[in-house]
């Protein structure tokens, strides 16, 4: 038989233990997280230099807008990227419409 002493040091080792093997799983979670994370970032990363790869006709923006950008020699997607609503202004044959959706597509997409 035990004595209280024993028993004692025993759940101590037990809970020392306990304690060790809980931080190594909480350290391994936390790195394979971050891995994913990083995975998924990447993936990202790679969808969007496909996108900005894309012809502007991809961009499901209606004739008018396509015609408008493709008058100021935007032809690819990465093209709308310096674009702002006041240099919009500024082209022939872009109303308001236009540049909404062109502006709501750079804000959603890109």
């Amino acid at each position: 038989m035990k004595t209280d002493y024993e028993l004692k040091i025993e759940i101590k080792v037990y809970k020392d233990l306990l304690s060790r093997s809980g931080s190594i799983a909480r350290r391994r979670i936390k790195r394979l997280q971050d891995k994913a994370i990083d995975e998924l970032l990447d993936i990202a990363d790679k969808e969007k230099e496909l996108l900005l790869e894309k012809w502007i006709n991809d961009a499901n923006l209606s004739v008018r807008s396509l015609n408008a950008l493709k008058a100021i020699n935007v032809d690819k997607i990465k093209d709308l990227i310096p674009l702002t609503e006041d240099v919009l202004r500024q082209c022939r044959n872009m109303g308001e419409k236009s540049i909404k959706e062109i502006m709501e597509f750079k804000k959603n997409r890109l």
